[in-house]
């Protein structure tokens, strides 16, 4: 068994750093404006729990492993 070189694993880094930004943003985006102070807080208690994160993520690494572009998915991706 081979042991993976450090440019494979920052270079993995980056990937999920960046698909994380994307994800965070699109987030941010989906959060409804206009609404109650008390609706605004507990959608956005239930949007930014951080295993809201990983299905979106998920969905962009796919794309891009498939050729892609993770951007188009993005919509469908952060759907709650």
């Amino acid at each position: 068994m081979s042991g993976a070189s450090p440019e494979l694993f920052a270079s993995l880094e980056a990937t999920l750093l960046e698909r994380h930004r994307l994800v965070e943003a699109a987030l941010r985006d989906a959060a409804p404006e206009g609404e109650t102070p008390e609706v605004l807080e507990a959608v956005r208690y239930s949007l930014f729990a951080n295993s809201k994160r990983f299905r979106p993520i998920l969905a962009l690494l796919v794309t891009d492993v498939l050729g892609g572009d993770s951007r188009s998915v993005l919509p469908a991706a952060v759907v709650p």
